[in-house]
């Protein structure tokens, strides 16, 4: 098998990461590409005028005793720290039962901090939506939409984007696992950002049970978030598969209702963001796909567990399969 020297890695989510930072601590040369303006994926914040909220992954535990050193490490650097929320689980009869909300963290100042921890040494380009990748002469080479071809070929490949992207780029590419990651699905979730008033409804966050609304959460409970008091609203997977093609102000409006039938609380403003992939599950027992003769392999969540904790395991995991 030819030794990898050089890797490309195809997104900017925790896996990637995790993946690449494993990889160039190793000594490979990395290069790290993602077709939006910042790292992270779905750890992501909307900040606009006075306000901010964490819209995508919400918060993460840590089981493993990997992640657990992982975590550690961003609580030492202020990337992260604990979330202290009072957790509520309400009813499909909204009866309200408080819950242990204890071992969850949160990424600080915002949600995207642990991935920009992450990426501090890693070389990333951004705003760079790969298109096409072609394996010839032993090197696999990319091209992007906004740029063309992507330099140089290089030994390795990792495809660290949602299974559907993931599958698109491999297709056809002779790769070993095609057809798993062909039948890899993942679901989608409305988030709704609202600005309500101060009115305290006796919890920060709640899981809900038989309505369109399956989490909601006060942004600023949050360590080290300021500005308008914002609630996260996160549509259940089914209500968002029905809803998915659904102009934006109809899912606001249908999610902005049953929000303030639940808490009381009044909206001044509210916004809205389609995540088209959010939930997925592989069943993967490597936590990761990889073909050794092509030298390419997949990671996310998807491929291990819907967490962050298994976005960075599949990622790591990919790694040391490169790595031998």
């Amino acid at each position: 098998m030819k030794q990898i020297r050089s890797v490309a890695v195809i997104g900017a989510g925790i896996a990637g990461l995790a993946c690449a930072s494993t990889l160039q601590a190793a000594g490979l040369e990395v290069k790290v590409f993602e077709k939006s303006r910042g790292v992270g994926g779905r750890m992501s914040t909307r900040r606009a005028d006075g306000w901010q909220c964490d819209h995508g992954a919400q918060y993460f535990t840590a089981s493993d005793p990997a992640f657990i050193d992982e975590v550690q490490r961003w609580l030492v650097a202020g990337a992260a720290a604990p979330w202290p929320m009072r957790l509520a689980s309400i009813g499909p009869q909204r009866t309200i039962t408080m819950c242990n909300g204890s071992g969850r963290y949160v990424g600080t100042p915002r949600m995207t901090s642990p991935a920009a921890f992450l990426a501090e040494s890693l070389s990333i380009r951004l705003h760079t939506t790969v298109n096409t990748i072609e394996r010839r002469d032993g090197l696999w080479h990319l091209s992007s939409l906004e740029h063309g071809a992507l330099g140089h070929g290089v030994d390795g490949l990792v495809l660290a984007a949602p299974a559907p992207q993931t599958a698109h780029l491999a297709r056809g590419r002779g790769m070993s696992f095609e057809a798993r990651i062909a039948h890899a699905t993942m679901l989608p979730c409305w988030a709704v950002m609202a600005q309500t008033n101060d009115t305290d409804p006796g919890f920060d966050a709640a899981f809900i049970e038989g309505s369109p609304l399956s989490w909601i959460a006060c942004n600023n409970s949050k360590p080290r978030r300021d500005g308008q008091r914002t609630w996260l609203l996160h549509a259940s997977a089914p209500w968002s598969q029905r809803h998915l093609e659904e102009p934006e102000e109809i899912v606001i409006s249908e999610l902005a209702a049953v929000f303030r039938e639940i808490t009381g609380l009044s909206i001044l403003t509210r916004t809205a963001h389609r995540w088209r992939y959010a939930l997925g599950d592989a069943s993967l027992t490597e936590g990761f796909l990889f073909d050794p003769d092509l030298q390419v392999g997949a990671c996310g969540d998807w491929a291990h567990s819907n967490r962050v904790q298994g976005a960075w395991l599949s990622g790591r995991l990919l790694a040391r399969e490169i790595l031998g």
